[in-house]
């Protein structure tokens, strides 16, 4: 883990904890003024279109940093085949959300105005071409303007939610609208960058294509079920409780997402690092010391975090949003088990995408799919929060067998110091 490792996870981790702030700022001055239901309202919405997002991709993306890492790829035709497909795959994602949400509105929006829907979708092309632009700067090893969005979007979400709330007050149309202003703001952004600073000839390539495929969709797959169960507990909340509760169960969600956020920063880079390290023994060793020092700092972050959660959401949100607070507590040990699988997930992406990418979080989905159809009526967002930590935990079982044998370490390796 050399120092340009170091470097860089400190500058992106700073522009993530930035954004993390803003989202929490512009969270909380949502829920002050609109309560529960409306925050539940703008979470739905949010995490539908950030689904489908997800889904049109077909992990071809995050296929974009392998290939550029690769020695000897043609880097004109990755960059090439990336920008058609954002540009192509954003519109047949907002297309396709719109007439699910149309078509099956009762199942996933209940009670949530289409109008307010339908005006987030159109974010869903820009947010789409983002992903992919993203992952080309970083491929191309600007580890800078790969973190750009997010300053953006965290300063954007204080401004524009602030000014939106002290012009429109309560209504949540304006609130959506300046979401989507965000969205469009980065897209366009992202789109000068890479024209007039990453030089590349367009020659689009349909052989290396299929094998961009070929490869994302085995991540994709992986990632297309962390999505399910990252997402499924909020859509079924709403679809079991309403959106107050959902709105409710948002909070300890946001409140929680702190601990997951230096995997965030770490698998990313991890991910571009291993990508382009000829030696294999160079690249496990790396991963087995970011799990040296993860590993501590998350369990710390989540046990703070846990002991702070009840003054937390009375001094941020408010006593409306009380119930947030068992959720959290229960959520923690499911996000400290997620922190650590994201890194391992990354570094086997890169190392070619073994089965256990999609495997493990099947698993995880069938069993929280199949527990929250039944405790969420029962237990409500206690019950989510439950079956979350257990899937993941399941997840984190499955991973880290696997990465012990794909890669020869041991448990100790992952967790006990080792001098210098």
């Amino acid at each position: 883990m050399g120092v340009g490792f170091v470097r860089d996870a400190a500058f992106t981790g700073g522009t993530q904890i930035l954004h993390a702030l803003g989202a929490m700022i512009g969270g909380i001055m949502v829920a002050r003024t609109v309560g529960p239901t409306g925050t539940g309202t703008i979470s739905v919405v949010v995490a539908l279109a950030s689904t489908a997002v997800l889904l049109a991709s077909f992990g071809v993306h995050q296929s974009s940093i392998y290939f550029l890492g690769r020695p000897g790829s043609d880097r004109d035709a990755v960059m090439s085949n990336a920008i058609v497909f954002g540009l192509v795959g954003g519109a047949v994602a907002a297309g396709g959300l719109a007439v699910g949400g149309v078509l099956f509105r009762r199942q996933l929006l209940d009670r949530i105005s289409i109008g307010l829907f339908l005006l987030y979708v159109a974010a869903v092309p820009f947010s789409y071409f983002t992903e992919f632009a993203r992952r080309l700067v970083l491929g191309s090893g600007r580890v800078g303007m790969y973190s750009s969005p997010d300053i953006i979007e965290g300063i954007g979400l204080v401004v524009g939610t602030g000014a939106v709330l002290l012009a429109f007050g309560t209504r949540l149309t304006p609130l959506i609208g300046v979401r989507v202003a965000i969205e469009v703001a980065i897209a366009t952004s992202m789109g000068v960058y890479l024209w007039r600073s990453v030089r590349f000839a367009f020659r689009p390539s349909r052989p290396l294509l299929r094998n961009q495929l070929a490869y994302g969709l085995r991540t994709y797959t992986g990632s297309l079920l962390w999505v399910v169960l990252l997402q499924s507990d909020l859509i079924l909340c709403n679809g079991f409780l309403g959106s107050g509760q959902a709105g409710v169960y948002s909070v300890a969600v946001s409140l929680g997402l702190p601990v997951t956020l230096l995997a965030g920063v770490i698998g990313t880079l991890t991910f571009q690092r291993t990508a382009a390290d000829p030696s294999r023994d160079s690249r496990v060793a790396n991963a087995n010391r970011v799990m040296r020092l993860l590993i501590p700092i998350t369990i710390l972050c989540a046990a703070g975090l846990a002991v702070a959660s009840g003054f937390l959401v009375d001094l941020l949100y408010g006593p409306a949003f009380r119930g947030s607070v068992s959720a959290l507590v229960l959520l923690l040990p499911g996000l400290c088990a997620l922190t650590v699988e994201t890194v391992l997930m990354n570094f086997m992406a890169a190392e070619g995408s073994p089965s256990i990418i999609y495997r493990a979080p099947l698993v995880g989905v069938v069993f929280n799919l199949a527990a929250n159809l039944v405790v969420i009526p029962r237990w409500g967002i206690d019950g989510a929060a439950v079956t979350s930590t257990l899937g993941y935990l399941l997840v984190l079982v499955l991973v880290i067998r696997f990465y012990l044998t794909w890669t020869g370490s041991r448990a100790r390796d992952l967790v006990a110091p080792v001098r210098g």
